[in-house]
């Protein structure tokens, strides 16, 4: 599976759908996160997770 345009646009469509408040994913060296829930002003971005 690759990370290309049309695979970000369906994620995000389902992400839109559901009820989740949360979704990361990673393929290969890119990774997709998305949160429905704001960062406080001034937080930094979470790092990214450790390879599995």
């Amino acid at each position: 599976m690759e990370m290309n345009q049309e695979t970000v646009k369906a994620l995000l469509d389902a992400f839109d759908r559901s009820d989740w408040r949360e979704m990361v994913l990673t393929i290969g060296g890119d990774r997709l996160h998305v949160s429905r829930d704001p960062l406080p002003a001034g937080a930094p971005a979470p790092p990214p997770a450790a390879p599995a």
